[in-house]
């Protein structure tokens, strides 16, 4: 019996369902030209923009160490209260050198600015560490952002932040700038979680055990009548 009543947690966790979230990051700059020089300027919603040393760019950039940086903010208030399996950050460097070169991923607290994307050429000292990913040009990259983001949502965060840069080669795609789409990085968070644990309530525990109590007391006289 008490081993059938250990049984019942797993039962209940059997409850959690396994679901996929993909989420577009799209570069979110309003400005017509290629750079905004005003850095005090700041863009709402989910998404990025690049970022020169004393200017914001229409790009996604990670242009050596030092040329061009590109910060991300993400709305994931939906996932509040969910268990992370694994999230990737995905993109596509469409300009520059085509070599491959070290790219860091920094993830942080966004929720300073209530979903406006500000300028921050240097990641934030508070953070919740990084992550180094290869990059190559005309390909895409991935990075795995998955204890970034599960240390973001165990903070209570709103908004995830995340900060980018390259280190050797200059690479970057431009975007929302004259021909070119706001999406041309094809851009994606994907994400793999499971839903919050639905625990039975007390009452219906104890029918869940009754009722496998009942089949294992059946299963018993059966295995009895045989025998005689």
């Amino acid at each position: 019996m008490k081993k059938l009543f250990a049984l019942i947690p797993l039962l209940a966790a059997m409850q959690a369902n396994a679901s996929v979230m993909t989420i577009s990051l799209n570069d979110i700059g309003t400005f017509a030209a290629l750079r905004n020089s005003n850095t005090a300027s700041t863009y709402a919603g989910t998404g990025y923009l690049g970022m020169y040393s004393n200017a914001w760019g229409h790009v996604l950039g990670v242009e050596r160490s030092n040329l061009s940086r590109t910060i991300m903010q993400v709305d994931i208030a939906a996932l509040a209260g969910k268990s992370i399996s694994s999230a990737v950050l995905s993109f596509e460097l469409k300009d520059g050198e085509t070599g491959s070169q070290n790219g860091t991923l920094v993830g942080f607290d966004a929720d300073a600015n209530a979903g406006n994307l500000a300028y921050s050429w240097n990641a934030p000292s508070t953070n919740y560490g990084s992550v180094v990913s290869t990059l190559a040009g005309r390909a895409v990259s991935y990075f795995d952002v998955t204890s970034l983001l599960a240390a973001s949502l165990a903070a209570h965060d709103s908004w995830f932040g995340m900060h980018l840069r390259g280190s050797t080669v200059a690479q970057w795609t431009t975007a929302n700038n004259g021909a070119y789409a706001a999406d041309r990085a094809g851009m994606v968070l994907t994400i793999n979680y499971l839903d919050a644990v639905t625990v039975p309530e007390p009452g219906s525990l104890l029918l869940m055990g009754g009722g496998l109590a009942a089949l294992c007391a059946l299963r018993r006289r059966r295995v009895t009548q045989l025998r005689c």
